[in-house]
């Protein structure tokens, strides 16, 4: 829901304006990357698109994944299960790639604290994004624990209708890079989110309008350094740029950083969706 200019859509589409974020992916992986680039000045070399069939395949082909969930925890929207997520019980749990899809796709997450009593996570997309999260680190750590080069190739045959990938990735890239990082532990995924507040806009409804200077340290900590020029800026509710305080400095540089370590993210304030409440791998 960040609200942005949107770029690199066609001529006439009637969408190069003024939205939420995700209105550049209705013609494709190529305005949303044109979008992040000008808007963020994060590069972006590859993609990879998973549909909801491939979540399920994805954890599956793993041997489904294991979370621990403090509460029992269900999806719920006004009384509508949308995601079809319900744990009735706290405690580790094992997650098949159906149950992982629910999970993933919970945007009403709701945790029950006593018997009958259930109280709304209530950040919506932002909390979604975290549990996601931890559903791949689950899946990296399953990976891991489980590999084994010979049927690496079919693990990949059993996803490969199920993703997209740019034109410059081939079927030997992602088994290279599946090899490459085979040992990568779950638990040293780095994952950031940038800072923003819910506004109203009248023009697109309920929108997320990215903070600054917060936004420019965090993208700057997670690129371990300075991001790209951009062309447009994120925008306010109104539509208008939202600008960097000239006074700010931004201090993150790769040198900064041990060799062949991540630069960790700091904030101050803690991060919508974050929480006791929220699963984590077992």
């Amino acid at each position: 829901d960040t609200y942005v200019q949107i770029s690199g859509m066609p001529a006439g589409s009637g969408l190069a304006t003024d939205n939420k974020i995700n209105a550049a992916f209705n013609y494709g992986p190529d305005p949303l990357i044109h979008t992040i680039e000008d808007t963020f000045g994060i590069p972006i070399s590859h993609f990879v698109i998973i549909d909801f069939t491939g979540v399920i395949n994805l954890v599956n082909s793993v041997g489904d994944i294991k979370l621990n969930f403090p509460y029992p925890v269900r999806d719920d929207d006004n009384g509508n299960n949308n995601a079809g997520l319900y744990i009735p019980r706290a405690g580790c749990q094992t997650l098949n790639g159906n149950a992982a899809l629910a999970l993933a796709r919970s945007r009403f997450y709701q945790y029950e604290v006593r018997p009958g009593y259930w109280v709304a996570d209530g950040s919506g997309d932002l909390g979604r994004i975290q549990r996601q999260n931890v559903i791949i680190e689950a899946v990296i750590e399953k990976a891991r624990s489980s590999y084994n080069p010979l049927t690496l190739n079919a693990f990949l045959g059993s996803v490969v209708h199920d993703v997209t990938v740019d034109q410059n990735t081939s079927g030997t890239d992602l088994l290279n890079l599946a090899q490459k990082y085979h040992a990568f532990s779950g638990s040293s995924l780095q994952t950031a989110t940038i800072p923003t507040t819910g506004a109203y806009s009248s023009a697109a409804g309920d929108v997320e309008v990215v903070q600054e200077p917060a936004a420019e340290q965090t993208i700057a900590q997670f690129l371990g350094t300075q991001p790209s020029d951009t062309l447009t800026a994120p925008l306010d509710a109104y539509g208008s740029p939202v600008t960097i305080p000239p006074t700010t400095t931004v201090p993150a540089t790769p040198s900064t950083f041990p060799s062949g370590s991540e630069p960790s993210t700091t904030t101050t304030t803690a991060v919508p969706g974050t929480g006791p409440f929220n699963p984590t791998p077992c």
